[in-house]
């Protein structure tokens, strides 16, 4: 298998990166992330939804940014939704931050980058969180004034360069696309993603959960999966493996089971990712 194509924009980006770097030297990377599809585009943790291909890197705990294909159902990569995977928030690791990787951009390159990077229970608590980020720190080794300065640059620069949408309240923006998410899913999940209908399911047929979906998944699941596996709606198999991962089941005859199924269903990016995520 080869690597994942990436999106246009993102490989622009990229290259972009490198012309102005110059022009920007305390800034590690000018877009903030290490970009850039790697492998098989694996987040590399239990909590990296299979079904994603990560673009972006922040340098700290693991955070990483990716492209959720929802299970194969979305083809053009620039138009799917963006997720923030951050391993270190046990139990609150995964959540929708951007409609699209332009959107995405748009608030990267703000001054919002915070609602990316923490997932906030309230508006006043983003608030807080915006002052503690604006205030005054005094730090003989680092030039604050300057690195603004070089923010702004870069800010002015990508907006002109690649005509990113101007979101007046990414606060807003974010709540809107999360609840337009929990809208459109069939299945809720435990990492809040949830499950979108297979188009050719019926419109006015129930979905069905997995048989664990509101409990811990057992140890013997391994034994339990052939017969699930046999009669589910692929919307039930999917919420599964949602929620496998935020639980980290390791065992390796379930996951061995998994991947069969994904591979079966013509998903083998997919089943690669699964199983790299779940071998850590």
């Amino acid at each position: 298998m080869t690597t994942p194509s990436i999106p246009a924009l993102l490989r622009d980006i990229i290259a972009w990166e490198k012309e102005v770097a110059s022009l920007v030297p305390d800034l590690t990377w000018p877009s903030g992330l290490q970009l850039g599809v790697q492998e098989t585009g694996c987040g590399h943790y239990f909590c990296s939804p299979a079904d994603s291909i990560t673009f972006g890197y922040t340098g700290g705990d693991g955070i990483h940014y990716a492209i959720l294909t929802d299970f194969g159902r979305v083809v053009n990569l620039e138009e799917a939704p963006i997720i923030c995977v951050s391993p270190m928030d046990f139990g609150n690791c995964v959540w929708l931050v951007a409609r699209n990787l332009r959107d995405f951009f748009s608030i990267q390159f703000s001054e919002h980058v915070t609602l990316l990077l923490n997932y906030f229970e309230s508006k006043e608590s983003y608030l807080e969180a915006l002052r503690r980020d604006n205030a005054d720190q005094e730090d003989p080794y680092f030039d604050k004034k300057e690195w603004l300065r070089q923010k702004k640059v870069v800010r002015t620069l990508a907006s002109e360069r690649f005509n990113l949408p101007l979101i007046e309240n990414p606060y807003e923006y974010i709540e809107e696309l999360r609840s337009e998410r929990l809208a459109q899913v069939a299945l809720r999940t435990v990492n809040r993603l949830g499950v979108l209908p297979d188009p050719s399911s019926s419109s006015n047929c129930p979905f069905v959960g997995h048989p664990w979906q509101n409990d811990e998944i057992p140890y013997d699941i391994a034994t339990l999966l052939p017969d699930f596996l046999a009669s589910a709606s692929k919307e039930a198999k999917f919420a599964f493996i949602r929620d496998y991962q935020e639980q980290f089941i390791t065992d390796s005859d379930a996951l061995q089971l998994l991947c069969k199924e994904l591979r079966n269903l013509n998903l083998p990016w997919t089943a690669e990712r699964l199983k790299i995520s779940m071998n850590q």
